[in-house]
């Protein structure tokens, strides 16, 4: 499975929703005429994600990459949910896969993990301790890269010091993107970070070392030191 390919967006506003299928198109680099939307009335059937798998093996007319579109996924059965599966965890290799939903209430935990999840969230509850991690990355973006370094040694301990760390991070510069930024960065700045911690947040998953993965991480940040 290449995870990066499968998303679920989470969220009760739909401008949080288009506002994301907007980034990822971009990032993707899709064409409109490359984009399969699947919009269920009242439910999502087996013979709903049947025809889209089938439809998700025509390769795209426009570019690299087509996009399966599947929104309003808290309305899928069990039995589309359960046949879903397999196309989440191996979409061919030109096929990005976005699912929407207001929350994750009806949703497997098997469909959950075969996804990157994209959660709204609130900005005054934006990230726990966020005046702090934002504080801690104000601080990174004026060191220089050997101070990055020992701050990373005495940021991280463990490994799960670092999913968390990378977690939280992901959380407070997609907060960052979607409002008003109060860091110095730029809307470009903000989106590549977001993609080096995602991936960072894979190499840890996949037990690479913890400490090499921060190090990488906080070294690819952009510097404000003057």
């Amino acid at each position: 499975m290449t995870l990066m390919q499968t998303y679920l967006i989470l969220s009760h506003n739909p401008e949080f929703i288009d506002n994301q299928i907007n980034l990822l198109k971009s990032k993707y680099q899709i064409s409109p005429f490359d984009i399969y939307n699947v919009i269920p009335e009242k439910s999502l059937g087996i013979d709903d994600v049947r025809r889209t798998e089938k439809n998700s093996r025509i390769k795209p007319g426009y570019g690299n990459k087509k996009l399966v579109l599947i929104r309003d996924f808290h309305l899928a059965t069990i039995e589309a949910q359960n046949a879903m599966l397999k196309f989440l965890e191996e979409p061919t290799p030109s096929t990005v896969i976005i699912l929407t939903a207001v929350n994750d209430q009806k949703i497997l935990a098997t469909v959950l993990s075969r996804c990157f999840v994209i959660k709204e969230i609130k900005a005054e509850t934006a990230v726990p301790g966020g005046n702090k991690l934002e504080k801690k990355i104000l601080e990174i973006l004026n060191m220089s890269s050997g101070e990055r370094l020992i701050f990373s040694q005495k940021l991280i301990s463990n490994r799960e010091d670092a999913a968390g760390f990378i977690d939280s991070l992901t959380r407070l510069l997609e907060n960052q993107l979607i409002n008003k930024p109060s860091m110095p960065l730029s809307n470009l700045q903000l989106a590549s970070l977001i993609e080096k911690t995602e991936a960072a947040r894979r190499y840890v998953d996949r037990n690479v070392n913890f400490k090499l993965v921060i190090d990488i991480l906080l070294l690819g940040f952009p510097s404000t030191k003057k």
